[in-house]
């Protein structure tokens, strides 16, 4: 997935011109189908492509999840889709696998994880 998308030329994308800018700001880029392409690219990585590097011996980094509390309710989210987010608001001590928000209350950091879909790989821990 990852050599093919280095050598994907998607219908939406403009010849290079010298001196011309190709950004959000310029309107030369259609977002809505980089987006569709990105999360197609992401989708087949983290469903797909690493599962094959795990048969293959191959250990990969699974990137740490994001997270916010707002008014005591955790939202997390992940780059990969289907790696799982795991929460502790304990420390550590235990985990619950995060389906959506939650509440968590304000008292105290609540740590965040992603692995992937069989468990065997783990994100570095961060704290929200």
């Amino acid at each position: 997935a990852v050599a093919e998308r280095a050598w994907h030329h998607a219908d939406w994308e403009l010849d290079w011109t010298p001196g011309v800018t190709y950004n959000a700001t310029t309107g030369l880029v259609p977002e809505d189908e980089l987006a569709s392409d990105y999360n197609g690219f992401v989708t087949k990585l983290g469903c797909h492509e690493m599962s094959k590097m795990k048969k293959l011996g191959i250990a990969y980094r699974v990137p740490p999840p994001g997270g916010s509390i707002a008014s005591g309710v955790l939202s997390a989210n992940t780059e990969l889709p289907c790696t799982k987010i795991m929460y502790s608001i304990d420390e550590g001590n235990t985990w619950s696998e995060y389906s959506g928000p939650v509440t968590v209350g304000e008292s105290g950091p609540v740590h965040l994880q992603s692995m992937s879909s069989d468990g065997a790989l783990k994100s570095r821990i961060v704290d929200v």
